[in-house]
C-alpha cells in the first residue's frame, strides 16, 4: 500500500514532489511501527543506488527513561547480524575461498580457538565446521545469553553495567574459560541432544 500510494502519487509530479511524497510516507511508516503494541524503538533508512535520494528516520524512545531515538543511537541488531554473516559466508563458498564441510581450524588460528569446546573430558573444536557454526549444531555455548558459573550472561552485565566494548579473543575467552558447551557438534539434520 506504501509504494502503491508513492506511484500513484509521482506519476503526476516531478522528482522533488516524488521525494517528498516518499519521505512523508517514510516518516508515515516509521511513526505506524513505533505506535504498534511491542515496538518500543525503531530505525529506518533508505538509500537509492545512484544516491540521489537518502533518508534516515528514527523514532520511539531509547531509553526507558524516555530519551528519544535518534538516528545514530547505538542500537542492538540482535541476530540480523547472521544474515550478513551467512552471505558473506556463501559468497566465499561460492568463490572458493571457503568450505563448509571445512574444519574452522582451517581459517582460524589454533592460538584464537584451541580448547574451545571441551565437553565431558573430551575437546570437540578440530571437529567443528563452518557448516556447524552457520547451523548453530556446533554445541558451543551462547556467548551472550549463557550465565558462567555464579555470574551473570553478557546480556544481564549490559543491562546493569552498561556499554562495554569487546574483541573476538574476549569473546572466545568468555566461551572456552567461563561457558560450557551444550552437546558435541552435531550434523545438521541430527536431534540436537
Amino acid at each position: 500500500m506504501l509504494m502503491s500510494n508513492f506511484l500513484r502519487q509521482t506519476r503526476a509530479g516531478g522528482a522533488t514532489e516524488a521525494s517528498d511524497v516518499l519521505v512523508q510516507c517514510l516518516q508515515d511508516l516509521l511513526r505506524r511501527l513505533v505506535s504498534r503494541k511491542g515496538v518500543k524503538h525503531a530505525i529506518i533508512a533508505v538509500e537509492r543506488g545512484d544516491e540521489s535520494f537518502r533518508w534516515i528516520g528514527a523514532a520511539g524512545d531509547a531509553k526507558p527513561d524516555g530519551t528519544p531515538m535518534r538516528a545514530d543511537t547505538p542500537f542492538f541488531i540482535a541476530s540480523v547480524d547472521k544474515l550478513f554473516t551467512a552471505t558473506v559466508i556463501l559468497k566465499l563458498r561460492e568463490r572458493r575461498h571457503v568450505g563448509l564441510d571445512e574444519p574452522i581450524s582451517t581459517y582460524l588460528p589454533q592460538t584464537l580457538i584451541g580448547g574451545l569446546h571441551r565437553l565431558g573430558g573430551v575437546d570437540y573444536t578440530g571437529t567443528i565446521t563452518v557448516r556447524h557454526l552457520l547451523s548453530h549444531t556446533s554445541g558451543l555455548a551462547d556467548w551472550l545469553e549463557d550465565r558462567p558459573k555464579g555470574g551473570r550472561s553478557l546480556v544481564e552485565r549490559l543491562i546493569h553495567e552498561g556499554d562495554m566494548s569487546l574483541s573476538i579473543d574476549d569473546l572466545v575467552h568468555i566461551v572456552r574459560d567461563q561457558l560450557t558447551p551444550h552437546f558435541p557438534p552435531q550434523p545438521v539434520k541430527a536431534k540436537r541432544q
